[in-house]
Order: structure tokens, then sequence, then C-alpha cells
């Protein structure tokens, strides 16, 4: 990240950096969809996934998602281990912190029938 971003990163002083460690007393998580990531250094993307927004870019990767997975009305994968595994890799990584899925769901066009919302897919979604 220091190679690709240097002048786009935020500098701290070293009373900064030794203040901020350790300081989080939770972790806050936002979570969608999951994709894959392949090394982009000496090879062509094989298809684009839109609104990467500098992510790979910035990476040198390539995102794909798999064919077989399910996805919503706004082309985002339905991927249920993709959270457990991130989950698990944040937990790993902060030293178990607490953890709060803040946002998480999907986009339908859900159907008003008779009177109610049928909402099965969010319903397998969850």
């Amino acid at each position: 990240m220091k190679e690709r971003l240097s002048k786009r990163l935020p500098t701290f002083t070293e009373a900064e950096k030794k203040l901020l460690k350790g300081s989080s007393d939770f972790f806050w998580l936002n979570y969608y969809t999951t994709m894959n990531a392949s090394d982009a250094t000496n090879s062509k993307a094989a298809g684009s996934v839109y609104g990467k927004g500098g992510l790979s870019e910035d990476q040198d990767i390539n995102l794909s998602i798999s064919p077989d997975w399910k996805l919503t009305d706004m082309q985002c994968s339905i991927v249920p281990w993709g959270c457990k595994k991130l989950v698990q890799w944040i937990a790993e990584r902060y030293e178990n912190p607490p953890i709060f899925i803040t946002e998480n769901g999907c986009v339908f066009d859900d159907k008003l029938i008779e009177g109610k919302v049928i909402v099965a897919e969010r319903v397998e979604f969850f």
C-alpha cells in the first residue's frame, strides 16, 4: 500500500501512532457482497465487475464473481460464506474485538400481492 499510494496516505507522528495502536473498542462492518480477486500484474481482466471505485486499480487486481452464485437485483453476488470468512479474518487479525455488523442486506424487486410484500428472496438471503 505504501509503495502504490504513498502520496495519498496520511502521515502520523510517532506519538500519534502510539496513541492510535490498540485504541479501538470494537469493529463495525458493512457487508453486502463477496468477489474473487486475482493478480492483474501480467494479465487482462476476464471481465469487469462494475463499481470497482479504484479498489482494483490501486491493488492491481482483477475482481470477478462465480457464475454459480445467485445475484441480487443490483447484481451483487450472494455468498453467505463470504461474510463468515470476513468476520473470522477480522477477529483473527485484530485479536477478537467485538464485531458489529451494522449494515447487511440485499436488493430485490419486491412485489405487493394482496396487500402483502412477498419477501422469499430476502428470507433465503438471511
